[in-house]
């Protein structure tokens, strides 16, 4: 549970949040060479927003085909193998609807790289839902090819892959 609290008159802004203290693991986009695959985190929209933002996203910065999670009731995962530079993979999350502290989390933790959980939270457990096919050129992540192979049994398009093969993982609590 978050609260927030703002006090205008003064321009403060405070959160509180409860942990479960529920262990959850996740994967993260950078990759072994230090670049970054579009991992975008939506919360409490419709399916049909998200597919139509994405969509918007292949089209505007020519990314590749995304892969969709569902990670609760009413939140999805997206992930495009496509690898790009630290600035290119913010300038993709500036122009989405993804939630505001995912896309914030590396300012205030100051490791650049962004997280999505693999694990069940709250009983549910992420779950693959489609794909959304589109063409690229960019290279591509064998690493989170692969794992999305062993999680969700997704056959993934790794052409132009980088044949790297490490990934790095994330314990947190929630």
């Amino acid at each position: 549970m978050i609260i927030q609290t703002k006090w205008f008159r003064f321009g403060i802004t405070s959160s509180f949040k409860w942990l479960s203290n529920e262990q959850v693991y996740g994967i993260c986009n950078r990759t072994e060479d230090g670049l970054y695959i579009p991992f975008i985190d939506y919360d409490d929209l419709p399916f049909e927003y998200v597919v139509e933002e994405l969509r918007r996203l292949q089209i505007d910065f020519g990314l590749s085909t995304f892969y969709l999670i569902q990670s609760s009731k009413q939140g999805y995962h997206a992930i495009c193998l496509d690898k790009l530079s630290l600035y290119a993979f913010e300038n993709v999350l500036q122009y989405t609807s993804c939630d505001r502290s995912y896309r914030d989390i590396p300012s205030k933790r100051g490791i650049k790289q962004w997280t999505l959980r693999v694990t069940k939270k709250n009983g549910f457990k992420p779950n693959f839902v489609g794909i959304l096919e589109a063409k690229g050129r960019k290279e591509k992540s064998l690493a989170h090819a692969t794992i999305l192979k062993k999680l969700y049994d997704i056959d993934c398009d790794i052409t132009n892959n980088d044949k790297k093969e490490n990934l790095v993982f994330a314990k947190y609590e929630i």
